[in-house]
């Protein structure tokens, strides 16, 4: 049995060398994954994830085709939950951040990854506890984004929240 048909082991391998020299091979177990899940069924919420995997490395290279490529392939994972789980799930919430992220470090779109950085906060603050992983995640990134539009203020604020939170799920052994 070749272990690259199964998407789990696929999507898996992607991760381990996604940092590695071996960025095509990365590409290519990546598209293996979404190929398998897309047999599988064109929305399931494992496809998205590996829509979203792919995304996060083809954003990442600086070529302009494959930023537009993350872009529509974080689209097409957020259409795929909202299908599956509703407007207002935390999935939903994982794929807004997701694409939050993109609009503000590959595209600078600063106005269009805040909205969506804050309808990500209030589905997360909604199905999670304010003093969440998920919130502090999302709260951490609005603090980088008020930082680079200049809002020195209001992002130290969002840092100390979110370190606050951090110490507070360690049991005050956070080390940030």
């Amino acid at each position: 049995a070749n272990l690259l048909r199964s998407p789990l082991v696929a999507g898996g391998a992607g991760r381990a060398y996604h940092s590695g020299e071996v960025r095509a091979q990365v590409e290519a177990l990546y598209r293996r994954a979404i190929a398998i899940r897309e047999r599988v069924g064109p929305h399931s919420p494992q496809l998205a994830a590996s829509l979203t995997n792919l995304s996060v490395l083809l954003g990442r290279s600086g070529d302009a085709a494959d930023e537009a490529e993350a872009e529509r392939l974080l689209r097409r994972g957020l259409a795929i939950r909202e299908r599956v789980f509703g407007q207002e799930h935390p999935e939903v919430a994982h794929s807004l951040h997701s694409l939050a992220n993109h609009y503000q470090f590959q595209r600078k779109d600063f106005t269009r990854a805040e909205g969506l950085y804050e309808r990500a906060l209030r589905m997360r603050e909604q199905y999670y506890e304010r003093n969440s992983d998920r919130v502090a995640q999302t709260l951490n990134c609005i603090a980088a984004l008020k930082r680079a539009q200049g809002h020195d203020q209001r992002s130290e604020e969002l840092y100390l929240e979110t370190l606050s939170i951090r110490r507070e799920l360690s049991g005050g052994r956070h080390s940030e």
